[in-house]
């Protein structure tokens, strides 16, 4: 058996993780909408396609070749010594147990700020940049390279950022599509949320954020929509896509009610970012949850 080899291997550590993308992950309820972080290709994917990290099959080689080589050495008649018995391994010394984070971020994400202080604070990881006020009693439980997650006090909704964005055509079988001939525009967006067969919404809003145009609508499903989808509660319509063929992450609604706003916030990713308020109650409870929500949008300054 070679020792050394195994040893050479052991010592060499496990290969490169592969390289993740955040995708969305949607529930009914309003902290349900975020991203996280994990190799999977739409709502809908098959976890036995999905992709085995190496750490996890390093891990199992590493486990195998212990045994082996433990077993080799106990076998009767062999020893590593010469004249004697194989000299009895020194006990290694205990790790040190890990400190408990002091806020545990949504969804695998491990660069969120967790409660702010009142004031301004800044993305760290998601692109476009973006800098914001906040009072009291926020927390940032998301930071992703194309998802940003806010949440007021008592988390009763979610005010989150998306990038990557482009106008969804929803299938028959609920898969997803990029629109034909509706490029990203805040012309186009506005079209698709005020006349989808599927979607009930408020008159659109022009408005200027940091300096930079902007559109707001308010949607909900229609109470004619009868598309349903699977895992989810009742007729749904694809509101969001990304750019990717087939994309990595889409976004539905069946109950919720959701204020959106599509700005012009260029980045290497595009020219358009997303603002959503989302919430689960009834229409005068997100009234409540927009206008809590509205003097942090307008506090938003974005950057490349």
């Amino acid at each position: 058996m070679d020792v050394e080899r195994m040893e050479t291997l052991l010592r060499a550590g496990p290969p490169a993780e592969p390289g993740y993308v955040p995708v969305l992950a949607v529930r009914r309820d309003a902290h349900g909408y975020a991203a996280r972080t994990e190799p999977v290709r739409g709502r809908l994917a098959d976890p036995r396609r999905q992709q085995r990290s190496p750490a996890l099959v390093f891990a199992a080689i590493a486990a195998i070749v212990v045994v082996a080589v433990v077993g080799y050495n106990l076998l009767p008649g062999i020893s590593n010594g010469i004249g004697g018995p194989a000299p009895t391994p020194a006990a290694s010394a205990r790790p040190p147990s890990p400190s408990p984070s002091a806020y545990a971020c949504r969804d695998f994400s491990v660069t969120c700020a967790g409660p702010l202080a009142p004031g301004t604070h800044a993305s760290g990881a998601f692109h476009p940049a973006v800098t914001y006020d906040v009072p009291a009693g926020w927390t940032n439980s998301f930071d992703g390279f194309l998802s940003y997650v806010l949440e007021p006090p008592g988390g009763s909704f979610t005010l989150k950022l998306m990038s990557l964005v482009e106008i969804p055509e929803q299938t028959p079988d609920c898969g997803a599509s990029g629109r034909t001939g509706a490029e990203n525009s805040l012309d186009n967006w506005t079209s698709f949320l005020t006349t989808h067969p599927g979607l009930e919404a408020s008159s659109p809003m022009e408005r200027k954020i940091g300096g930079r145009d902007a559109v707001t609508v308010t949607v909900r499903v229609a109470p004619a929509w009868q598309q349903t989808c699977l895992g989810l509660s009742g007729p749904a319509v694809l509101l969001v896509k990304d750019h990717k063929t087939p994309p990595m992450r889409d976004q539905f609604i069946d109950d919720e009610v959701v204020t959106i706003t599509i700005i012009h916030a260029p980045s290497e990713l595009g020219e358009f970012a997303i603002i959503e308020v989302l919430s689960t109650g009834s229409a005068s409870d997100h009234e409540a949850a927009a206008s809590a929500a509205e003097p942090v949008i307008e506090s938003m300054t974005f950057s490349r």
